[in-house]
């Protein structure tokens, strides 16, 4: 029975009836009861999520059912491995073995599995196998997991056998809001009674508290089992309410202090120092637990680190610990759930402001004693308690330890209980993986057989090196590992050109981010080709490794701009993996959902918008069951989708459809950085830059700006920790916050954000030119267009000149690839010639745009035939500068010709472009006195912005005053004063509400309409709408004298 509160969260005292588990538990069920004569399978699920009561309750049932079922310790795991020959073991009937912490077990496992592999195998119906692991984390591509499957060779079984169909089940939080109330009344319950408190508090009942209902609902919450049975204990002392609004590493605080005080009182009982016996349960904890021989060691060595405790007893002492810290088979336990025992670590290692250097030879001595024991803990303490704090204790002691290890052994395990997705112990993961590689590279010589370790770790040291940034470093670990595996590959083809293949995709990854794309898609193709061979011979093996290569063959092919190659490779990838799902839904539905997600990009690209709503739908519908079955597992990929459905409706001009799907995909990814930060806050900031494009595009302009500054602070603060890994983000963003604050009128703001990127962008390209050139290009296009804003026309061309300059280059060297991007910044650099008075310049940049977009319109008619238009519609203006007044009305018909077919597929899209051509074409048409034609076209200018102002009032709006403001130029000039009056005042009228609430982003447009109206009105001798302009001179002359005040 437990005897404190913190023993009420043990998974093997079974303290609450089990709830939400019944899926589980059934599918588990299922697992046990299946055909094969042996069978691994693995949960997952962080800190807390209930994996131990889980696997308790799963032994039971098939206890009951007649097998025999337990948990197997690391202890008796090793014990067992040495004493026994598993090709010679017959377990006695159907056996199902629990492994907890497998990460700590990998090398021993995976020699068990293979053993278990070369065997025959057992009777299924006698003597059926199951081993279920039970980890934090379990990535297919680095680490524990993918060390565990790693293949082996094709002319005989191996350990990876098993794992081949397995994907890790991620255990779900509690979904059902009565199933959190009732799990924390009964240790609320239990609580009360243990601290002698009466009558026991409860949660409020359904109802009586809003407040608390919508916290206890939120799916924001926390609601694992274990964040719910503290926040239960804490309710004691704050109420339900106040402890339902603390985070868990706050709850995990507030346990951990009743901890401390209770070992306290037990010390005081004994006459021992409160602070020593405190300190001794950290050590402990550190350690993983002890025995009594290991406690009675432990306390003599840490007695003698302080004057006041060395009259103590080490028998005595060790007695008393394992009576307040109890441990099977008399051991002394940690201080658990890790969570608490985390908090405890950093409560008792901390005190009284004990510096960092004291608190590593505390660890040190630890480590002396148990090893990579304590190196685990001080990890599972970094994930849970670290969060953004790159300098967190608990990430110096990590530190300090892997500069200690000696052996491969021990730095493996490490790396192994790191896990994948992580930012804040990216850094200790990287040293680990470089630390063992450099130690098996001095091993290679003397043992051959380590080539193959090595060229393992050479993939994960890149991947890590990757995560930080260090892309150099990053792809010389790939191509070393390419070519180990290249030689090993020569020598035993069948055992490893798997893993030949599997780091060529890796090298193309890295290659890639370096902007060589030549070599990225000649290493993904010689991957592709590999996997195809290898899916001949072996297709259950070799079929998902295939569609995987195909993928990432599909990003190469984009990148070099071979647009239907790349969707060709795309498309077959999701042929492979559609069949792949329907024999094995569990196994291959998530890969289905990724290929259907990058379909969808290559679709986009080729201009197919439809086709490729449909995959990204396709995609999120999937990923939208897959996390209602597991949402710890499949969350992220939904938001990650949802993010991708946003573009895609967008595209298609659904603009309330694409806002949904960013906010929800922003909000997702909010709740996952609100319970992990350290893995989530770059997606959250990715999809704040998203969602901050979605509003702009609906007018909600302040919505838009908001979500970017957020996006800009969060990437501010990740490139400050990591600048290689994350400043690129933050130029990104800072090109997208000076987009929103210019739509604001924020024009020296945005200019400082559009320069600071440049700058950014102009640092990385020096350093990585082949992988930052591109996007330095667009950020002086971008930083272009805020100089122009401010009338810096020099400073403005100065930027447009080179960015066209560079994307000539690069369209020199890639032209399927860059040609695109070399009209778009030709096109902003005759607008900026023209505002300098260089119009014959300008004529020839908009000229090269035109010719440039119809060639590519002529290959790809569905994905450039818009962008030509709008070159027409911008060279039309050129023309028109310079007198050439029919080319001009010539270009500005066809750009509206082909507008209007656009708008005819797809009226959503490409009405508002429609609506803009034809405005312009109104005045092209007017200038060569065709005034009729003038004014039909404006009228249905006017026309078409009414009906799209009325659905979307904040985004059309200035659009219609704009076009009004054409109208009523030309009724003016057919002789309808009192038409074009009628006209300016709709204008006025139309945009006053937005005039009013954001003065400064739309004062030179209401300017310039307002004045012509009043000059229109001396000239028809007609008196200006007096109520209606006192509210905007108001404003003006508000603008004005701020503008005269001087600065503090």
């Amino acid at each position: 029975m437990p005897r404190s509160n913190r023993e009420l969260l043990f998974a093997d005292f079974r303290t609450t009836t089990l709830v939400g588990r019944d899926d589980a538990l059934e599918r588990f069920g299922r697992w046990l009861t299946s055909p094969a004569p042996i069978a691994v399978d693995c949960v997952i699920g962080r800190g807390g999520a209930g994996k131990t009561r889980f696997g308790i309750e799963l032994c039971e049932r098939a206890a009951t059912a007649g097998w025999t079922a337990g948990f197997v310790t690391s202890r008796e795991l090793i014990r067992f491995h040495g004493e026994q020959n598993l090709s010679g073991w017959l377990w006695k009937g159907p056996s199902l073995l629990v492994i907890d912490y497998a990460a700590e077990n990998t090398a021993i496992l995976r020699e068990w599995l293979d053993e278990l592999a070369l065997r025959p195998d057992p009777d299924a119906k006698k003597h059926p196998l199951r081993i279920l692991l039970l980890e934090r984390h379990a990535d297919r591509e680095v680490g524990w997991w993918a060390d565990l499957g790693r293949q082996g060779s094709l002319s005989g079984r191996r350990g990876d056998y098993f794992l081949e169909r397995v994907e890790p089940f991620a255990l779900p939080t509690l979904a059902n809001v009565e199933d959190r109330r009732s799990l924390m009344a009964e240790i609320m319950e239990q609580a009360a009674r243990l601290e002698s408190v009466s009558p026991a508090p409860r949660p409020p009942a359904p109802g009586a508290d809003p407040v608390f209902d919508r916290e206890l609902s939120a799916d924001s919450l926390d609601n694992e089992p274990l964040y719910l049975m503290m926040a239960a204990i804490v309710a004691l002392d704050v109420g339900a309410r106040a402890a339902l609004s603390r985070s868990r590493t706050e709850l995990a605080g507030n346990i951990a202090a009743k901890e401390e005080a209770r070992l306290g009182r037990i010390a005081k009982a004994h006459g021992v120092p409160e602070s020593l016996f405190s300190h001794l349960a950290a050590c402990v904890t550190l350690q993983g637990g002890c025995d009594r021989d290991e406690a009675e060691q432990l306390v003599n060595q840490e007695r003698t680190t302080n004057p006041s405790w060395t009259n103590v007893s080490p028998e005595s002492i060790a007695e008393w610990l394992a009576d307040g810290l109890p441990g099977p088979n008399w051991r002394v336990d940690a201080v658990r759930p890790d969570l608490i025992g985390g908090a405890f670590l950093l409560q008792v290692l901390r005190c009284k402001g004990r510096s960092l250097p004291k608190q590593i030879v505390i660890i040190d001595r630890a480590w002396e004693r148990a090893g990579v024991a304590v190196a685990q803990t001080i990890i599972r303490t970094a994930v849970d308690h670290a969060g953004h704090d790159p300098k967190h204790d608990s990430l110096q002691w990590l530190d300090h330890l892997i500069k200690r290890a000696e052996s491969d052994d021990v730095l493996a395990a490490i790396a192994d209980a790191i896990p994948q997705q992580t930012v804040a112990l990216r850094e200790c993961a990287c040293a680990a993986n470089e630390r063992l590689v450099d130690l098996w590279r001095l091993d290679i010589n003397d043992n051959p057989d380590k080539a193959v370790i090595l060229a393992a770790g050479l993939n994960n040291l890149a991947n890590r090196l990757g995560e930080l940034g260090r892309r150099e470093d990053a792809l010389a670990a790939a191509t070393e590992a390419a070519d180990l595996y290249r030689q090993l590959a020569k020598q035993r083809p069948d055992a490893f050109t798997p893993n030949l293949a599997m780091s060529l995709n890796n090298l193309a990854a890295f290659l890639s981010e370096l902007g060589r794309r030549e070599d990225a898609l000649a290493a993904a193709t010689e991957a592709a080709d590999l996997f195809r061979q290898l899916a001949k011979q072996r297709p259950d093996a070799f079929t998902p490794n295939l569609a995987a290569s195909l993928n990432n063959l599909a990003g190469r092919l984009s990148e070099l701009g071979c647009r239907e190659d790349a969707l060709a490779a795309a498309t077959e990838a999701v042929t492979l993996r559609r069949q792949l799902a329907k024999q094995r839904p569990d196994a291959f539905t998530p890969d289905l959902a990724m290929s259907l997600n990058n379909l969808a990009n290559f679709l986009s690209e080729l201009g197919r918008r439809e086709d490729a709503l449909a995959a990204a739908t396709e995609a999120a519908d999937l990923y939208r069951q897959l996390a209602k079955q597991r949402p710890d597992a499949f969350t992220p990929n939904l938001a990650a989708s949802l993010n991708n459905l946003g573009a895609f409706l967008s595209e298609l001009g659904r603009r309330e459809d694409a806002l949904a799907a960013a906010t929800e995909a922003a909000d997702l990814y909010r709740q996952l950085a609100k319970q992990r930060p350290d893995a989530f806050t770059p997606d959250l900031a990715m999809s704040l830059n998203n969602l901050a494009n979605r509003l702009s595009e609906l007018g909600r302009r302040e919505d838009a700006l908001a979500a970017a500054t957020e996006a800009v602070t969060l990437r501010r603060q990740l490139a400050k920790q990591r600048p290689d890994a994350f400043t690129p983000d933050l130029a990104m963003s800072l090109n997208t916050l000076a987009n929103r604050l210019s739509a604001l009128g924020r024009r020296e703001d945005a200019l400082a954000a559009a320069t600071e990127a440049a700058d950014l962008y102009r640092q990385l390209a020096k350093q990585r030119p082949d992988a930052f050139t591109p996007d330095l290009a667009m950020s002086l296009n971008n930083l272009a267009g805020s100089l122009s804003e401010l009338g810096r026309r020099e400073d403005a061309l100065a930027a447009a000149t080179e960015a066209a300059d560079l994307y000539r280059q690069l369209a020199k060297q890639r032209p399927d690839a860059f040609t695109p991007d070399l009209a778009m910044s030709l096109n902003n650099l005759a607008g900026s010639l023209s505002e300098l008075g260089r119009r014959e310049d300008a004529l020839a940049a908009a000229t090269e745009v035109a010719d440039l977009y119809r060639q590519l319109a002529k290959q790809r008619p569905d994905a450039f035939t818009p962008n030509l238009a709008a070159s027409l519609n911008t060279l039309a203006g050129r023309l028109s500068e310079l007198g050439r007044r029919e080319d001009a009305l010539a270009a500005a018909t066809e750009a509206v010709t082909l507008r209007r077919q656009l708008a005819k597929q797809r009226p959503d899209a490409f009405t508002p472009d429609l609506a803009g051509n034809l405005n312009n074409l109104a005045s092209f048409l007017s200038a060569l006195g065709r005034r009729e034609d003038a004014l039909a076209a404006a009228t249905e200018a006017a026309n078409l912005y009414r009906q799209l102002a009325k659905q979307r009032p904040d985004a059309f709006t200035p659009n219609l005053a704009r076009s009004l403001w054409t109208l009523a130029d030309c009724r003016d000039g057919l002789g309808d004063g009192a038409g074009a009056l009628e006209a300016d005042r709709e204008a006025i009228a139309a945009l006053s509400s937005l005039f009013l609430q954001l003065p400064q982003a739309f004062a030179g447009l209401m300017g310039a309409i307002v004045q012509q109206h009043i000059e229109r009105c001396e000239r028809l001798e007609q008196e200006p709408d007096v109520r209606l302009l006192m509210p905007i001179v108001e404003v003006f002359q508000r603008l004005q004298n701020e503008s005269e005040e001087p600065e503090a």
